[in-house]
């Protein structure tokens, strides 16, 4: 543990922790008995308390354990996912999801998944919220227009490049500028999270292709419309506003990390691939 959770922010008992996460005190204190975790936080008083990390790390077992990880193994998983906010889209699923294939897309074939995405979450997705990264403003000013038309039926729409300076989180969508040491500005990204249809996509720009005709770039490419490797996703997109936004976009990733900690788990629907293929398979011939 830091200084910081080491003084002021341990304030949560065994109990508030149990009640937080909904994993009872007999449990917790048989995960610190036989694996060391959650470990506590001694007050000068002989206290023992648990802080906000605590809680993440604890969420990431219980999400691991759904996927069918032992005790031990979700624990030891949880304890390197959970202590540091992902800077990376595309690192957080190959951490949290190594089992995803990642493959080389130009970023015409990329284009195409991400209509084909888009249009599927404008007709399956109820109130979605969206991430977007587009590597460079003028990526975005391109399909500013789409945007706007998805956030008009959307909970919430965030869009992510290198902006000059963040947008207020009042408009839509809502524009976070991304720093140029951000592992994201080499990142293609969409995200679609909502209680009727998940997808996303995450492409990693290779190096070295500087001259490189825009629409032949090649980017290392991963996508699913499994439900957990979404929400995962989009856990992902929440932990970088938190760390490029300004204080109110800061406050908005909060909102939206609480509430994918109450996402529950859903069940993936096949027809979601069927969809999304079809429509990217028409983009494809089209051009």
């Amino acid at each position: 543990m830091d200084e910081r959770e080491r003084s002021g922010d341990a304030v949560l008992s065994i109990g508030d922790l149990a009640e937080r996460t909904g994993v009872s005190t007999a449990t917790l204190r048989t995960w610190e008995t036989r694996f060391g975790f959650p470990e506590p936080v001694r007050r000068p008083g002989g206290h023992r308390r648990y802080t906000e990390r605590h809680v993440a790390e604890i969420g990431v077992v219980l999400r691991l354990r759904a996927q069918g990880l032992g005790v031990h193994a979700a624990i030891e998983q949880a304890r390197t996912t959970a202590t540091a906010p992902h800077q990376s889209i595309v690192g957080a699923l190959r951490a949290t999801h190594p089992h995803l294939r990642s493959q080389p897309l130009s970023k015409r074939t990329l284009l195409a998944l991400t209509h084909a995405m888009e249009d599927e979450s404008a007709a399956r997705a109820q109130r979605p919220v969206l991430f977007a990264s587009f590597q460079e403003a003028r990526f975005y000013e391109v399909a500013s227009r789409r945007y706007a038309d998805l956030a008009r039926t959307a909970e919430r729409v965030v869009v992510l490049a290198d902006f000059d300076r963040h947008g207020s989180v009042d408009e839509t969508p809502v524009r976070v500028a991304v720093p140029p040491d951000s592992p994201v500005r080499r990142e293609w990204v969409l995200v679609c999270q909502s209680a009727t249809h998940q997808a996303c996509l995450a492409g990693w720009e290779v190096p070295g292709q500087a001259g490189v005709p825009d629409g032949d770039r090649r980017f290392e490419t991963v996508w699913s419309t499994a439900p957990d490797v979404v929400l995962a996703a989009a856990r992902a997109c929440t932990d970088i506003l938190a760390a490029v936004g300004d204080e109110d976009v800061r406050i908005l990733a909060g909102e939206l990390a609480v509430r994918w900690d109450g996402e529950p788990v859903r069940a993936a629907d096949p027809q979601s691939v069927t969809g999304l293929l079809d429509r990217a398979l028409h983009y494809l011939d089209a051009r």
